[in-house]
């Protein structure tokens, strides 16, 4: 998702039947999809979604993002 300022996240781990398409706008709290099975090689790790934050095309700790995210509410 493209969320502006330079931010991006991309949600991996989704089944293929996702609640929005490319290009659409979504507000906050909107679902975008469901979580599906592990794939073959991640299978140990569970059910769980892969979250990843990029800013100006860098990665960073989602963790950091959250944090300040979380303290505003």
């Amino acid at each position: 998702l493209d969320n502006g300022s330079g931010y991006e996240t991309t949600y991996g781990q989704l089944s293929e039947d996702l609640a929005v398409a490319v290009g659409e706008y979504v507000a906050q709290g909107e679902v975008l999809g469901c979580i599906d099975a592990p794939s073959w090689y991640s299978s140990a790790l569970g059910t769980h979604l892969n979250f990843t934050v990029r800013v100006n095309g860098e990665t960073i700790n989602p963790l950091e993002f959250l944090e300040n995210v979380l303290e505003d509410e």
